[in-house]
């Protein structure tokens, strides 16, 4: 396992795949919504839509100087978008707007969504040894809620969205706006993501130190960021 270089201030994490995870699979969730409304898709037959679509659709790009209440209109939008198209895909639900508002509001909570078994413990630590805390994400303004349903809110001290920044990863500007927020240099904040993309380079090409946690074993080691398989394994190398 490689080292990090010190001295570290700040530790950036993405949020879902890094922190928490979806309960079960997106196929599942979406399915045992989508039963209530007649769909007779099946769990494979929704993850295999999901993933095709999800693939070809960039992350949206929001003005960081839109209002919330418009933010929150676009990032819904994005996502009906998507929805819509799994199930254009596997077969149209005959009341699809009432089966989006409910699986919408399934990935707000805890319903959704479960922490990795050593998330707690790990940011509880981390913040115990005096660093400070922060999540740089893809993810859209439901990742409040997310934070708060499964009791982490209190151990992040700084959260950049990419909807609210107004660029997502791996463009360098979001990684700058987080900096920004704790006033720190990038060679004292370090990144610690699941996508050798968006979180390894993306990070590194704003100038932070990387880390990769490879739960799955899909990476090699490289000389240029530190490879994990559990956030655990982070304590050992802070």
């Amino acid at each position: 396992m490689s080292k990090l270089n010190h001295p570290l201030k700040v530790i950036f994490f993405d949020a879902a795949e890094t922190l928490f995870k979806t309960r079960g699979s997106v196929g599942e969730l979406y399915l045992n919504a989508a039963r209530k409304h007649g769909s007779t898709a099946t769990k494979r037959e929704i993850d295999d839509a999901f993933f095709k679509v999800f693939k070809k659709e960039p992350p949206p790009v929001i003005s960081s100087t839109v209002s919330s209440n418009e933010r929150v209109t676009l990032e819904k939008a994005w996502w009906y978008s998507v929805v819509k198209s799994v199930f254009t895909e596997v077969g149209m639900i005959p009341s699809f707007e009432d089966y989006f508002q409910e699986v919408y509001a399934i990935f707000k909570g805890s319903q959704g969504w479960e922490l990795f078994p050593e998330t707690f413990e790990v940011l509880t630590e981390i913040k115990k040894r005096g660093y400070r805390t922060g999540m740089i994400t893809n993810f859209d303004t439901r990742v409040y809620d997310v934070n708060r349903a499964l009791g982490i809110d209190g151990l992040i001290d700084s959260l950049t969205l990419s909807t609210e920044a107004g660029a997502p990863k791996p463009d360098p500007k979001i990684f700058k706006k987080a900096l920004e927020h704790h006033r720190i240099e990038p060679a004292k904040a370090l990144h610690v993501g699941d996508s050798m993309s968006d979180d390894v380079r993306g990070a590194q090409n704003a100038g932070l130190q990387a880390v990769l946690i490879d739960r799955h074993r899909l990476y090699k080691q490289e000389s240029d960021y530190v490879r994990i398989e559990s956030l655990t394994e982070l304590l050992e190398i802070l």
